[in-house]
């Protein structure tokens, strides 16, 4: 019998794509085609993203200076409808990815964030 919880490793697998995407990252592996397709996947799966996972992913990416617009736009969003979600550390790992690994959503992330900028 499969568990009914969504979450569950059985039915949800994508929290390793996440923790592989850091490792590498972690492991400065900068195979810009590595990461793209990774960040690929987790912009088809952006209903199922947890802030834990969002706030492993964009750090990685600006950490290797690979600018995925999608996933970050999706990051930025995310914190602004999501923050309740999100821990203090959390928080801070996605707006330090956003300051240096996305400047272009940089303006409208923050105004997104905060109301206004």
């Amino acid at each position: 019998m499969l568990p009914t919880n969504r979450y569950s490793p059985k039915l949800r697998p994508f929290p390793q794509v996440a923790v592989l995407m850091a490792s590498f990252a972690r492991a400065g592996y900068g195979s810009r085609k590595l990461f793209y397709t990774l960040a690929r996947m987790a912009v088809r799966r952006a209903e199922e993203l947890t802030p834990h996972e969002v706030s492993l992913m964009l750090p990685s990416l600006a950490r290797m200076r690979v600018r995925h617009e999608a996933l970050f736009d999706l990051g930025c969003d995310m914190v602004s409808n999501r923050s309740h979600e999100f821990t203090p550390r959390q928080l801070a790992d996605v707006m330090w990815a956003v300051q240096v690994g996305h400047r272009a959503a940089w303006g409208t992330g923050v105004r997104t964030l905060y109301g206004s900028a």
